[in-house]
């Protein structure tokens, strides 16, 4: 399956535009059925675009979250060390 992008979203909607300029050449049904992907494609893609930017930002957050958290670990385990006990077990 091709990667949709920006290329391949104005392709179709072309392709569209040019099958119903032309609509003796399909049939009824292939172009009902064109019409209807195309018109969702276009309400999808926006949607798509908001989750993926959503989901980029939560990665980078749990990133950062991950190393604080790494980071607090590692100085609970440093001051154990040091103090001689042995709070790992």
């Amino acid at each position: 399956m091709a990667k949709l992008g920006d290329k391949i979203t104005a392709f179709v909607q072309k392709a569209a535009e040019i099958a119903s300029q032309h609509a003796d050449l399909f049939p009824v049904a292939f172009l009902d059925e064109m019409r209807k992907d195309a018109a969702l494609l276009d309400t999808l893609s926006p949607i798509t675009l908001a989750i993926d930017t959503v989901a980029k930002k939560l990665d980078d957050t749990t990133m950062q979250v991950g190393a604080e958290a790494y980071a607090a670990a590692l100085t609970v385990y440093t001051v154990c060390q040091r103090a001689t006990s042995d709070c790992f077990g």
